[in-house]
């Protein structure tokens, strides 16, 4: 078996990039927590949620690049495993070609739809209606700029130049939250708010655009796209665009839908519960940016026990990450809405809060089997789900969120992330990597039992105290299972070692 580059062989390079990776997206949440209080404070619960709307509409449409930026990571990857380092100016050159023109067109559509979608899908207040298109006509300009970012974040990525990417991104992140708050100190109106955006993601690009010339001068010099190059990226980008704007779609649904059937105020209340706990997803998006490029080039040399051991690992390190902070947040969702945006909030998003966190923690587990998937080159099989999950999801979700509200729209999605992680798992057991059928069975396992014992500090009488005490027993359970039925011999030994020597000192 030929090893795999000496790239791959580092596990100090895969565990500095996940550090990397988890630094640059925790400045932005570091940022969220003292910025969205006085966010809404400032704008108004109607306002913060049209804003909140606002960054769905452009993140939805953002994805509108075909999947050329995750083609591009995997092409080049597995350009770089196989030597063929003259092909990737022409594939960084024809993405960039293609991302721009699907740009112009995705803003063009945003701009001729933007009245409809406020007038006639969104419940926004009559008084807000004008300020609200604008809002939308001016950051459809960003679109152009968003797509072609995907493509040079995608190179990036696949050179493992995660520290320029995190370098960019955190600054990026921490903006969009501080421009509210430097323009709502002299106007409550989301026109001058969006502007600002626009002029930091149309920044951003130019960022990164140098940064990818630097690092690939012959970037310039590259020849016009040719319909060979052209295919290579649509072969694999066109069943990722069927994911990049059905996931999505699923991902954002329930909010567009609590807009249109109950209220504005309701967003507010669905959407900031769910703003903070998918911030989680921060760690395992950071694990499987780094795995992707890592999947892609051992599997295109075949190098299928690395394949397995990064497969199971990862899923490892995540699920024990994970679920400390999981069950925290279950536990004391009530207390910390409370104590973060008042009692009004605690009220209406507290059981939402809850279910949104359970999703968020099983959807984590299954991202690294997605991204397997994808990184081997079948994003057919992910798309394949994702149009037969839709139908079946947006029935659910509109009879529950009628039924129960805000609530109901929280179960619908827990519901449909579970089928999703069940189906993946499956998928990659039968149809990508079978011989990794014993640490899919193990992860299953442990996360089944997780997610019952998650539930039952919840599940306690509110008194602090007895939440603290349950809390703290499940995790000595949880800790000692996780170290006598996941841990290897050599994780044991090293941890073993590190506590020693702790104590020694």
């Amino acid at each position: 078996m030929k090893p795999p580059p000496p790239l791959l062989q580092s596990k100090a390079l895969l565990t500095r990039n996940t550090i990397i990776n988890i630094a640059g997206q925790g400045i932005p949440l570091a940022v969220a927590i003292f910025a969205v209080p006085i966010i809404i404070q400032r704008a108004g619960t109607d306002r913060f949620g049209i804003l909140t709307l606002i960054w769905l509409i452009i993140g939805y449409f953002g994805l509108f690049d075909l999947g050329l930026g995750r083609a591009l990571t995997q092409k080049v990857s597995q350009a770089l495993a196989a030597g063929k380092t003259q092909e990737i100016p022409g594939l960084l050159h024809a993405s960039l070609h293609i991302t721009m023109a699907l740009g112009i067109v995705a803003a063009a559509l945003l701009l001729f739809f933007a009245s409809a979608l406020v007038m006639q899908v969104l419940k926004i207040p009559p008084s807000l209606h004008q300020e609200t298109i604008v809002a939308i006509e001016v950051m459809a300009f960003s679109l152009p700029a968003t797509l072609s970012t995907a493509c040079l974040q995608g190179y990036l990525e696949a050179i493992q130049r995660f520290d320029l990417i995190n370098w960019v991104k955190a600054t990026l992140g921490g903006f969009t939250l501080l421009a509210p708050l430097a323009t709502l100190a002299f106007s409550p109106s989301l026109i001058p708010i969006v502007i600002l955006l626009v002029i930091g993601r149309t920044t951003a690009f130019l960022v990164f655009f140098l940064l990818c010339r630097r690092s690939l001068p012959t970037l310039s010099k590259a020849p016009k796209p040719n319909s060979r190059t052209i295919a290579s990226l649509f072969k694999f980008g066109g069943w990722m665009t069927v994911s990049n704007i059905i996931g999505p779609l699923m991902v954002y649904l329930d909010r567009f839908l609590i807009g249109a059937i109950i209220s504005m105020a309701a967003v507010a209340y669905y959407a900031t519960p769910y703003e903070i706990v998918t911030k989680l997803w921060i760690i395992p998006f950071s694990v499987v940016g780094v795995l992707f490029p890592a999947f892609a080039m051992n599997y295109g040399q075949n190098n299928n026990q690395y394949l397995i051991r990064l497969f199971d690992r990862g899923q490892v390190y995540l699920f024990m990450g994970l679920y400390p902070i999981a069950l925290i947040v279950i536990t004391f969702a009530r207390e910390g809405l409370t104590l973060w945006l008042g009692n009004e909030f605690a009220s209406n998003g507290t059981v939402p809060m809850q279910l949104l966190m359970l999703g968020v923690f099983i959807n984590s587990l299954a991202l690294i089997p997605y991204t397997l998937i994808q990184a081997v080159g079948r994003p057919d099989l992910t798309a394949k789900l994702h149009i037969l999950e839709l139908p079946l999801y947006i029935v659910l979700l509109l009879w529950l969120l009628k039924k129960y509200g805000i609530e109901g729209a929280a179960i619908a999605w827990v519901l449909r992330i579970i089928l999703d992680t069940v189906v993946l798992f499956s998928l990659v057991r039968v149809k990508i990597l079978p011989e990794a059928a014993r640490p899919i069975k193990k992860i299953i396992l442990a996360i089944s039992v997780s997610c019952i014992l998650i539930c039952f500090p919840a599940s306690m009488a509110q008194h602090l105290a007895i939440k603290l005490v349950a809390v703290l027993l499940v995790l000595i359970f949880f800790f000692y299972s996780c170290w006598l039925r996941l841990l290897d011999t050599k994780e044991k030994c090293f941890l073993k070692n590190f506590f020693s020597n702790a104590c020694d000192r």
